[in-house]
């Protein structure tokens, strides 16, 4: 039954209770000093988030960057999509994996090469998978099938974490065998799901998989710091909390509920004209984590720590934050060249060409979902397990907040 009219007013009315009790933060000078506790924001002692180089905000008329020229003539992106992990009534959780890239200038031999990985969860230690890579459409595509770990509570989670981060990580890598100048990454540089759920599982810590997918990462930024090609992670919607949290500890109350809230109360400005920015600033928030998982490494450590720059969109008020290792930004030159293309990719498209394209490539449609669904069912000869809220609202969540 649909709300009342009544129903809305007393929302209204309960709206106006919050507004009487709530100060606005964007009305407060105080928070200002917040700004200054990033140089640098400290735990227990430790360097935690500190800028690159100078420490400030910048700003650059949209139509100007929007004009100049590429810094780097070729840009390469990577996207994946995922089936989202599905349950059957024979007791197996999968998920579908589905990686592609994008090149501007456009490649089309590039764009048909994908990597599919499909990770299949078991309680039944009798069941083994075959583990190969197959190839397909002409070798253009790599398939896959890998055993989530075993003997866990969070099935669905493990299925979707591997599929998702074994066929982004393997596919980065084919693409950066071809990418001669940049290469962006939708999303962040490092499998922030699956470090959380090492933390939260021990299965996940020790599945090989994890080895395997680490080692595409660091592996594939080894080789770009070592040939001078770099590699760019762009947030599209940052939702983490480091920084803000921290801040919590430290400094005067902060009213945010994460890091883009933060920093869009930073960046905003009147002249609706400008893309505004901050500086580069070195994240070590889950650097401890890194280094536990990290392969035996040429590179240093440090130069593979990530490191990040926010930026505001006046035209739409969202924040993305790009991030790269810390090795390609220290050079002055080099980072203004990475700063200046990832702010031109933003006037002109919103989020960098090459990584809306792959977007495009690796979206797997409801559609498609419901078509894969049907054949998994055919080929298992048994049915998705059914939920009341998946006949209802034709999704369920799981604990991450997926919505399948």
């Amino acid at each position: 039954m649909p709300l009342d009219p009544v129903h809305v007013d007393g929302i209204d009315s309960l709206a106006r209770r919050i507004r009487d009790d709530y100060d606005d933060p964007e009305d407060s000078t105080e928070l200002d000093v917040l700004w200054d506790f990033l140089s640098p924001l400290r735990d227990d002692g430790e360097r935690v988030f500190h800028p690159v180089a100078e420490h400030g905000k910048r700003a650059v008329a949209l139509d100007r960057i929007a004009l100049a020229d590429d810094e780097f003539p070729t840009q390469h992106g990577v996207d994946a999509g995922t089936l989202n992990p599905r349950s059957f009534t024979n007791g197996l959780t999968l998920d579908v994996a589905h990686a592609a890239a994008a090149s501007v200038p456009t490649d089309l031999s590039l764009h048909r090469k994908r990597t599919i990985v499909t990770a299949v969860h078991s309680n039944d230690h009798r069941v083994l998978f075959e583990n190969s890579w197959d190839g397909f459409d002409d070798d253009s595509a790599d398939g896959r099938v890998v055993q989530a770990p075993r003997d866990t509570d969070n099935a669905r989670e493990s299925a979707h974490v591997y599929a998702l981060y074994l066929s982004e990580s393997t596919h980065l890598g084919k693409t950066y065998d071809v990418a001669d100048d940049l290469l962006y990454l939708d999303g962040p540089l490092y499998p922030l799901g699956l470090l959380r759920w090492l933390d939260i599982d021990p299965t996940f810590r020790r599945s090989d998989l994890t080895d395997e997918t680490m080692s595409n990462y660091f592996g594939t930024y080894e080789r770009a710091l070592e040939d001078g090609v770099p590699v760019v992670g762009f947030v599209k919607n940052p939702s983490c909390s480091r920084v803000v949290s921290r801040l919590r500890d430290v400094g005067p109350p902060v009213p945010w509920s994460n890091d883009a809230g933060l920093f869009r109360h930073f960046l905003s400005s009147d002249d609706g004209g400008d893309l505004t920015f901050t500086n580069w600033f070195v994240s070590r928030f889950y650097a401890d984590a890194l280094s536990d998982i990290a392969p035996p490494l040429d590179a240093s450590l440090d130069d593979l720590v990530p490191a990040v720059m926010y930026i505001h969109d006046p035209r739409h008020g969202t924040v993305h934050r790009a991030e790269t290792p810390l090795g390609f930004v220290r050079d002055d030159g080099r980072r203004d060249a990475i700063t200046r293309q990832t702010l031109k990719e933003v006037a002109v498209s919103r989020v960098p060409r090459a990584v809306a394209k792959a977007d495009s490539l690796a979206r797997v449609s409801t559609g498609q979902r419901d078509s894969l669904v049907r054949r998994f069912e055919d080929v298992f000869g048994t049915a998705e397990e059914a939920s009341y809220d998946r006949d209802r609202w034709g999704y369920v969540r799981s604990s991450t907040g997926l919505t399948l």
